[in-house]
């Protein structure tokens, strides 16, 4: 008997988490995550992409659409990265886990969860965000996904702090 190997590379598989404390109260943090022309200042809006399509329904069942063209000068200028995620769990002042698909130039490169968890600390608020990832071919992989969460919490960080 024959053993058929299939014509793709394996599944990377992560999880990672990012720490933050921001002086701010958790009602503001919580805003800046569930409040679409909030995020959108700290995840969507950057010099490197365009962006074609930012819609969200936040909601349990609720969906989130991202779509950017990145611009020249950047590794993949003229390419479009897409995103697609449903919110599952969503508790006010506390927190929220969706679960995403991520396409680059139309192919598929990865699936994950994203949960955000706030917590007060003294005064100011402790953001604790997981990443449970599968990365497919073509993918970025684990530690640019992590080093671009860390670039897109130290923008939330410092909207809040301002």
């Amino acid at each position: 008997m024959t053993s058929v190997k299939p014509n793709m590379s394996p599944i990377e598989h992560s999880t990672f988490t990012l720490k933050r404390t921001i002086p701010n109260t958790i009602q503001k943090v919580f805003e800046a995550l569930s409040n679409s022309a909030s995020k959108r200042k700290w995840f969507a809006d950057s010099d490197s992409h365009n962006i074609e399509q930012f819609e969200m329904d936040f909601k349990i069942g609720g969906e989130e659409h991202f779509r950017y063209q990145f611009k020249e000068g950047t590794p993949f200028a003229g390419v479009e990265i897409a995103n697609h995620g449903v919110f599952l769990e969503i508790k006010e002042d506390s927190r929220i886990v969706s679960a995403s698909t991520m396409t680059l130039g139309g192919n598929l490169i990865s699936a994950s969860l994203v949960s955000f968890e706030l917590f007060e600390a003294d005064g100011s608020t402790e953001l604790v965000c997981t990443l449970q990832n599968a990365f497919f071919e073509g993918s970025d992989g684990t530690e640019i996904r992590k080093a671009g969460w860390t670039h897109l919490l130290n923008k939330l960080e410092k909207e809040l702090s301002a």
